[in-house]
């Protein structure tokens, strides 16, 4: 997941994911925000965000394109326009290893120097989730499944499905639901 935040440290912008395409605008995978972060690039750069004016709410895209977005579309906002001025309040991004949806709204980033968060601090309680205790529980796992695939959506929730938090911060499990096996009918032709 990637956080960006203003100059307080609070979370204002998250983003899940992010298409990669090729020049003819095919899809071609997912970017991975953190390999391009370890491997020195900005993530800045993403989060000043390429979507920025692909994400613009449709009725402001609407305003300046006068008509409704396509999907994809990019709206480039003025620079006076009040949207891209909130979003222009980020002083920093990084990625996290987990995904907290629209709870990551909830901390306040722990970045020394600006850099890679090392925590994340919860406003109100002050619960510190550490990237260090994430990433150690990620690699026990993964040593645990001893080679296989190893399931780790407990640990980090996905960009379908991010964990859920209780109101101090802190991650909640999920109740599993039971759904009967419903059997397949298949229906012969006359």
């Amino acid at each position: 997941m990637l956080l960006a935040w203003d100059r307080q440290g609070n979370v204002v912008a998250t983003l899940d994911h992010m298409v990669a395409r090729d020049e003819d605008g095919n899809v071609v995978g997912l970017i991975d925000f953190e390999a391009h972060e370890l491997a020195g690039g900005a993530v800045r750069e993403i989060a000043d965000f390429q979507s920025l004016d692909a994400s613009v709410p449709k009725g402001i895209a609407k305003k300046y394109l006068g008509h409704d977005p396509q999907p994809d579309e990019v709206v480039i906002l003025p620079p006076d326009e009040p949207f891209r001025i909130v979003h222009d309040q980020i002083a920093g991004a990084g990625t996290w290893p987990e995904w907290l949806g629209g709870g990551a709204h909830a901390f306040r980033v722990d970045a020394p120097g600006n850099r890679r968060p090392v925590a994340l601090v919860h406003r109100k309680s002050g619960h510190r989730r550490e990237r260090a205790a994430i990433e150690a529980a990620i690699a026990e796992r993964i040593a645990k499944a001893n080679g296989k695939p190893a399931d780790i959506r407990d640990l980090v929730g996905g960009p379908d499905r991010p964990l859920l938090l209780d109101e101090e911060g802190k991650t909640m499990a999920r109740l599993k639901v039971a759904r009967p096996n419903l059997p397949i009918v298949g229906r012969q032709s006359a």
